[in-house]
């Protein structure tokens, strides 16, 4: 994708959301896009490619919340609608990964057997209904875990598409997204400065 493309994807996405949204929204629309341009065949990627996209893509929500030695309460309704779709997306990797193994990359098999992806999918299912049992609309979480499901997502996607398509994928990605906080930062300077204006 050309800086052009990322620029118009995502005011084309801020002009109906707000700058959260845009962003969650941009970087959903852009991995897709990289990922069927790197495999051979993207018309045979399973759903759960997007179910990855859609969970990295909110992770970037949180990537600013540094805290390693305690849980942050998230209580705003829109990080929590993030962390809840987060998890989700957690739960079915971890789940798709489990139930097909045999299909994945032989780097990911290497890395990960069926005991330990049970293991992990347990964890995050207790982790899930202990938050159920908080008061409405309020959500811990630690940001150390956050950082693992992330790294998690990444390397399904290895496992699925394969290394080599996952070091094109990553340094495409990583340039449309250095676009894309320029277009975040432009946009809430330009914020700023309608909102000095008008008090």
């Amino acid at each position: 994708m050309t800086e052009s493309d990322v620029r118009a994807l995502f005011f084309k996405n801020y002009s109906v959301g707000d700058l959260n949204e845009a962003l969650i929204a941009s970087m959903e629309e852009i991995s897709m896009a990289i990922i069927r341009e790197v495999v051979e065949e993207p018309e045979s990627l399973p759903e759960i490619v997007r179910t990855i996209a859609v969970g990295k893509s909110h992770i970037a929500l949180f990537r600013g919340m540094k805290n390693e030695t305690k849980l942050l309460l998230v209580q705003e309704n829109y990080y929590l609608f993030s962390l809840d779709t987060i998890c989700k997306a957690m739960t079915d990797v971890v789940r798709y990964t489990r139930d097909n193994l045999e299909t994945m990359k032989p780097w990911f098999r290497e890395r990960f057997k069926k005991e330990h992806l049970e293991a992990i999918l347990n964890e995050i299912v207790s982790a899930i209904e202990m938050t159920s049992e908080r008061p409405a609309n309020t959500r811990t979480f630690n940001p150390n875990t956050i950082k693992f499901y992330d790294e998690f997502f990444s390397t399904a996607l290895v496992g699925i598409i394969g290394p080599d398509n996952f070091m094109k994928y990553l340094k495409e990605y990583n340039r449309c997204v250095k676009t894309l906080r320029q277009c975040q930062a432009e946009s809430k300077a330009f914020s700023v400065k309608v909102w000095t204006r008008e008090s």
